[in-house]
């Protein structure tokens, strides 16, 4: 049994890195025995193996408590968002995987006082003007605000996809490319 622990552990692990990963099991004898017994989830033994970043990473601020949100049938109550929300569907670009995917519902809203106080890590909705191909093609795109600055024409951030396999984006936004803040996603 400690094998086939030890083996799809191994597995789980080197599909998640760039090369094979040598695990030393010696301190997780307690682990492996609960997991026998099927006392513990395997993902628990699989974090307690992961590095943890040494810093903390910028994310949302939800700016409800937890009495906000509520159901009464199907019907899903949310008390507290200022006016102007809506709720859209997310389309396939991989650039928000695995935390915002296709068919995912969010909810955004475009009142100003959300607009007038982002911060790094808030999730955005922007609206861009390019040329693909030669052909001019307008793009709403959703992503986490990056960085955060000021130069002669004002404020201004750049964003980037969740997914870490994607490059921040190369566009300097200012506050009038934003239409939307992000304030909740419904997997």
């Amino acid at each position: 049994m400690k094998q086939v622990i030890i083996s799809i552990l191994k597995a789980i692990l080197l599909a998640l890195g760039d090369k094979p990963l040598e695990i030393d099991c010696s301190g997780l004898q307690a682990e492996i025995e609960l997991l026998k017994q099927g006392n513990v989830a395997l993902t628990s033994v699989i974090d307690s193996m992961t590095p943890k970043p040494p810093y903390e990473l910028p994310s949302p601020r939800a700016t409800l408590n937890e009495d906000s949100v509520f159901c009464e049938g199907t019907v899903l109550h949310v008390v507290g968002l200022l006016p102007h929300i809506t709720v859209t569907r997310v389309v396939d670009t991989n650039s928000m995987d695995s935390a915002i995917d296709i068919g995912h519902q969010i909810i955004v809203s475009n009142n100003q006082e959300y607009m007038d106080n982002l911060e790094v890590g808030e999730v955005i909705i922007f609206h861009l003007n390019l040329i693909e191909n030669g052909v001019p093609v307008q793009k709403d795109i959703l992503h986490a605000i990056d960085e955060i600055g000021e130069d002669e024409e004002g404020w201004y951030c750049y964003t980037k996809g969740w997914n870490p396999a994607c490059p921040r984006d190369p566009w300097r936004l200012r506050k009038g490319d934003i239409t939307w803040v992000c304030r909740g996603v419904i997997w």
